[in-house]
């Protein structure tokens, strides 16, 4: 039978002091060990001791694991890529940095480069696998499909060097009675 331990904050700082003690690491960074998930792996950092003077930026934590973003409109497509949080951007490509003219923003071909110079910049960085996030205008607008993501989700297995762990579908979707823009007697030119 197990004796029953009752965990106060003085107690959990005393563990882990103990820990630290144990792994002959320096007593004063016990408070700023990342801890293993329940499986035993580091996803989105690479382990190791950040003391609270080190710079947190990208270039000091490894990142494996991102988000990628896209958004497609009419006119244009972003892709976007975070971190595994969502909350740091790590870089962006659009339909505009690639295209010249504005009318090619949102074609197949720019799309198609776009996720080509994004997965050469995945690479670049290290992440190996990503989660993809896609969305259209949504709302009272369309919820189709452009031909820019068409072709980027179409192309999403051929590279192997990033591994795709899943495909999410976050279009906004209109719930209830939402009014259109426009006014009752419709736009007057």
């Amino acid at each position: 039978m197990k004796p029953e331990i009752i965990h106060t904050k003085e107690n959990l700082i005393q563990t882990e002091v103990n820990t630290v003690a144990d792994e002959s690491l320096i007593p004063n960074q016990a408070d700023a060990l990342i801890p293993d998930t329940a499986d035993g792996e580091m996803a989105s950092v690479v382990q190791e001791i950040i003391t609270p003077d080190t710079d947190l930026s990208l270039t000091k934590l490894k990142l494996t694991n991102a988000i990628i973003h896209i958004f497609a409109k009419k006119n244009n497509t972003f892709i976007t890529v975070t971190d595994k949080t969502g909350a740091e951007k790590i870089f962006t490509h659009s339909g505009g940095l690639i295209a010249k003219s504005g009318r090619d923003k949102s074609g197949q071909k720019t799309g198609l480069q776009g996720w080509q110079n994004m997965i050469e910049d995945l690479t670049t960085k290290g992440i190996t696998s990503a989660i993809i996030k896609f969305r259209n205008v949504g709302g009272v607008y369309s919820k189709l499909k452009t031909l820019a993501l068409k072709t980027i989700l179409k192309n999403v297995e051929v590279n192997s060097d990033v591994k795709i762990e899943s495909i999410l579908n976050v279009t906004p979707d209109a719930h209830g009675m939402i009014r259109k823009k426009g006014g009752r007697r419709g736009r007057r030119v």
